[in-house]
């Protein structure tokens, strides 16, 4: 009996010694994911080119979510205007233009909520561009509550983007806020 109780003891010891590690494991990686959403979110916020901008996050979110691929859209009046492109076939890109009530970007637009699909197949908003996506985050662009545009973004993997979908929003919030401003810039200059 007392070697079962000293066992017992040490299991529980063991216990607790992985939930430490795993609980330590989840803080580096959120503070990882927090550091780099401010390391891009300065970036942006310091560029008022727009065609700059628009190229730095675009190449920022595809390596910070593994991204194979993606776009950009701004809302232009009842269609969501393609901004810039990344990842896919040259004659893909010329082709795309989305009214504000189709495929994934579309539904995004309308309802101003993130769509996070962990596999396109079984998603009946998906409409394909590319053969080769499996998963695909479609994240609003949001500026005093209303839907400027959409970032999508696309992965050859399985479920890519669930773990990135809390940062992701907080991301688009900054870049909306960046293009807003570069335009207005732009306007002045």
């Amino acid at each position: 009996k007392e070697e079962v109780d000293l066992l017992q003891t040490l299991a529980n010891q063991a216990a607790m010694s992985i939930k430490n590690s795993e609980f330590h494991a989840k803080i580096n990686e959120e503070r990882h994911i927090l550091s780099t959403l401010l390391e891009i979110s300065k970036t942006i916020n310091a560029q008022l080119d727009l065609d700059n901008l628009l190229k730095i996050i675009m190449d920022k979110t595809m390596e910070f979510t593994n991204s194979d691929s993606g776009f950009l859209l701004l809302l232009k009046g009842d269609y969501l205007d393609m901004k810039l492109i990344k990842g896919y076939p040259k004659e893909k890109a010329e082709n795309i233009r989305i009214k504000s009530d189709e495929g994934l970007s579309g539904w995004v637009a309308r309802t101003g909520k993130p769509l996070i699909v962990p596999d396109v197949r079984k998603e009946s908003k998906y409409i394909e561009v590319n053969k080769a996506t499996v998963s695909e985050a479609s994240i609003p662009l949001m500026k005093a509550g209303k839907v400027i545009g959409v970032l999508n973004l696309d992965s050859t993997k399985f479920n890519n983007f669930e773990k990135f979908k809390q940062p992701l929003e907080i991301l688009t919030n900054h870049i909306a806020i960046a293009i807003e401003n570069s335009k207005l810039y732009n306007e002045i200059s």
